[in-house]
């Protein structure tokens, strides 16, 4: 299951939890869809509660190519995605190739911290130079 919460926008935190079923990815696909078409710069802050995500292989293929299809959508308009765990073996994995993997995957940066206001904090640095860059551009 997954929970959101998007009453900060431009910062959406998505709470990932264990299993994730074809209906949950469903409908992250949908609110990215919607987050998307906002054509606005926005930040993702994605939690993971359990020690290692969990799905069929169908929905991984799904994920995996709707990522595909839409990662020039996704890098133009998400300035990061901040990803914070809470178990330090997957802080070990996932922060060395956290950066480079989330740009190759889904078009944008990425980070890992094991505290949301950290998180939150990095995700707001990067949407105050996005709106600056933005400025600039017009």
């Amino acid at each position: 299951m997954y929970r959101y919460d998007e009453s900060g926008w431009p910062v959406v935190k998505i709470r990932f939890e264990e299993p994730t079923t074809m209906e949950d990815m469903e409908e992250y696909i949908a609110r990215w869809e919607r987050w998307l078409a906002r054509g606005e710069p926005m930040g993702v802050l994605a939690s993971y509660e359990g020690e290692q995500e969990k799905s069929s292989k169908e929905v991984r293929k799904l994920a995996n190519r709707w990522q595909k299809e839409n990662k020039d959508r996704i890098g133009e308009h998400c300035v990061g995605i901040a990803m914070c765990v809470k178990s330090s073996k997957l802080m070990a994995l996932f922060r060395p190739i956290a950066s480079r993997a989330m740009k190759k995957k889904m078009g944008c940066p990425g980070e890992v911290f094991g505290d949301e206001q950290e998180a939150e904090a990095w995700l707001k640095q990067r949407l105050a130079e996005a709106n600056v860059a933005g400025r600039v551009e017009r």
